[in-house]
């Protein structure tokens, strides 16, 4: 795991008020993380992103115009360093594939926003992936079915 830098700047992104007042207080009482700008739209979230260089990211994936997904690949082709969480309404399993197409290393539920967010960030920062716990319980199903498949045609190649 890399190690965490001594501050975690962040800009958030959505044009949700209640997402942002969640995240904001999310972070409020955390140290070492600093809200460094908000964007209430795609273009002034990747400008933002390029301007300011955040540890994180925050990206609504319902933000207007176009949503999160355009913002996330343009922030990482103008900002590489800075990491991505995604924010999503509900889970929605074909979008997260296309998430960590983006290169975004974070996906959560806006549910979670306010109980989990400053540990994501933390985490985030650290070098590592975060994923909302449904997630994470998906993830594992897909990929103990993806093994039963390859011992089923291991098992019919050996007879």
């Amino acid at each position: 795991m890399e190690q965490m830098p001594r501050s975690i700047m962040v800009v958030l992104a959505s044009d949700k008020s209640r997402l942002l007042d969640q995240a904001r207080s999310g972070l409020a009482a955390a140290k070492a993380i600093k809200i460094v700008g908000e964007a209430r739209e795609g273009r002034q979230a990747v400008h933002l992103a390029s301007q300011r260089r955040p540890t994180l990211l925050l990206v609504d994936l319902d933000i207007p115009p176009a949503g999160g997904l355009p913002v996330l690949a343009q922030v990482r082709r103008r900002s590489p360093e800075t990491r991505m969480l995604a924010i999503d309404a509900q889970l929605d399993e074909k979008r997260v594939l296309r998430v960590a197409k983006t290169g975004a290393y974070g996906y959560m539920l806006g549910e979670a926003v306010p109980a989990y967010l400053a540990k994501a960030a933390r985490v985030m920062a650290a070098g590592e992936v975060w994923l909302s716990r449904r997630l994470t319980t998906k993830v594992v199903e897909e990929l103990q079915r993806l093994v039963r498949i390859q011992e089923r045609a291991r098992k019919r190649r050996g007879r």
